[in-house]
This record gives structure tokens, C-alpha cells and sequence, in this order.
């Protein structure tokens, strides 16, 4: 179940780094993050909202991002092949990824920020069910933590269409 959330989340966190002239090459495994490059010949208008997806991406928001989605790769490996202590340690990463995140600058423009902030909020819920579940060593409980994780996964895909209306806007 949350394979599909991971794969579906790591691709739109990559097209919302990628946005504004970058080129974006990654593949989403449970091991593996996105990798963005920009590319300088395709560098956007300084001061638009593409340059400041591309800044927020490249300071400690886009790190977070980043941190984020390595941690929900973790939740996915753990799921699938590693049972409740694996998901222990998978559910406190991604907990801490998501404080992180949600400390760090807001993401640029209203929409985006909306779907971003709430993806964020689905992961947090999700984690905290999680360890929840894995204090209890109940797997029941583990696995309906992965609801709101998906939950968040979807409103990340919107943010990620938000930003693609903005940069074409």
C-alpha cells in the first residue's frame, strides 16, 4: 500500500523541485531520492515565482523536502520486508523529517503551500499512528498509519499540479 504512496510522492516532489527551468532526473526506489540539477541556459527570470521555487528548493526547504521523501522511503521498505521493529525506526524518521519540514520557509505560492502544508500534516499524522502502533506491537494499527500517509502523498501530487499552474501561468 504505501509503495504506490512513495513512488507517487518522490515523483512529485521532483517535478515541484524541477519547476522553473530545472531538469530533474531521479528514480524513485525505496533507496533512492530524487536528484535535481538546474540548468543555467534555462535559469528563470530573477524574482518570478519560478526563481523562487528553484531558491526555496535549493535552500532548507527543498532539503526538507528531500529529507522527507528519503523518509517515506524508509516507511516503504519497512513495510514491505521488514516487519514492526523496521518500521519503528522508519515511522521516527519520517516524524522527524516532517517537523523539519514544517519548520523550514514556506513553500511559494498560496495553492502550493496549501497542498504542501497539508501533505505534511497526513505524514505527521501518519508517523504518530505509526509509532503509536509499534509501541503496542500492533500491526493493525501500523497498517491503518498508512492511510494517512497515502492521504498525504496524494496532496502532494496536487502541489506539485499547483506549481505547474504557476510556472506556466
Amino acid at each position: 500500500m504505501i509503495i504506490k504512496a512513495f513512488a507517487v510522492t518522490a515523483c512529485a516532489a521532483a517535478c515541484l523541485s524541477g519547476c522553473g527551468g530545472g531538469s530533474v532526473a531521479h528514480h524513485a526506489t525505496a533507496h533512492a531520492t530524487p536528484t535535481v540539477t538546474a540548468s543555467s541556459a534555462a535559469a528563470p527570470a530573477a524574482g518570478g515565482i519560478a526563481a523562487r521555487v528553484v531558491a526555496w528548493d535549493h535552500g532548507p526547504g527543498g532539503a526538507d523536502l528531500h529529507r522527507v521523501v528519503r523518509a517515506l522511503g524508509a516507511v516503504s521498505h519497512a513495510d514491505a520486508h521488514g516487519g514492526v521493529p523496521a518500521m519503528g525506526s522508519a515511522c521516527a524518521k519520517i516524524a522527524a523529517a516532517v517537523i523539519a519540514a514544517q519548520g523550514a520557509p514556506q513553500f511559494p505560492g498560496p495553492a502550493a503551500a496549501k497542498w504542501y502544508t497539508r501533505a505534511l500534516a497526513q505524514f505527521e499524522k501518519g508517523a504518530t499512528e505509526c509509532q503509536d502502533g509499534v509501541s503496542s506491537d500492533d500491526a493493525a494499527i501500523i497498517e491503518q498509519a498508512l492511510v494517512p500517509i497515502n492521504a498525504g502523498s496524494a496532496d502532494m501530487v496536487r502541489a506539485t499540479a499547483a506549481i505547474k499552474a504557476l510556472s506556466t501561468g
